[in-house]
């Protein structure tokens, strides 16, 4: 018959750091670390990042990105963008990427673009609503992110 798949978790806390891609960069954390076989955990995991979202989790870099919607992984590290522009100045050919790596750089970069578009696209609105010749334009982020404790 079926049986409930066994899960194991641990509970921990992390102060804030200043790392690009860290789960922790700019506001303390709350881990809840579930460890359970991808076969029979990759539905029960989806439904508990749907309930996690509203309060802004952040995703561990190496903890099923394969169930994860990139737009929402990429939203949620402010300076996703700058790793970006350093990653292609220090490594432009990928020799210190993986398949997995190759993957999400195209889906972060794609996505990066989309949102630089979707900027630019506000601020010509702005411009025209306001009738400046100013080529400076002030739009708040398209993203909010949220200062709660990260799940």
């Amino acid at each position: 018959g079926s049986r409930m798949p066994y899960y194991n978790f641990a509970i921990r806390t992390t102060k804030q750091d200043d790392a690009m891609l860290s789960c922790c960069h700019g506001r303390d954390a709350m881990w809840i670390d579930f460890q359970a076989k991808a076969d029979v955990s990759t539905e029960l995991f989806g439904a508990m990042e749907d309930v996690l979202k509203p309060i802004g989790f952040r995703k561990h870099w190496a903890k099923g990105l394969q169930n994860t919607d990139p737009s929402y992984v990429v939203n949620q590290f402010p300076l996703i963008g700058d790793f970006v522009k350093l990653m292609k100045m220090f490594d432009p050919a990928g020799k210190f990427r993986n398949q997995q790596g190759d993957v999400w750089y195209r889906e972060i970069t794609d996505l990066l673009k989309n949102r630089e578009v979707a900027k630019q696209s506000n601020c010509s609105i702005m411009k025209a609503k306001s009738r400046t010749t100013d080529d400076t334009c002030l739009v708040e982020e398209v993203e909010e992110f949220n200062d709660e404790l990260v799940v």
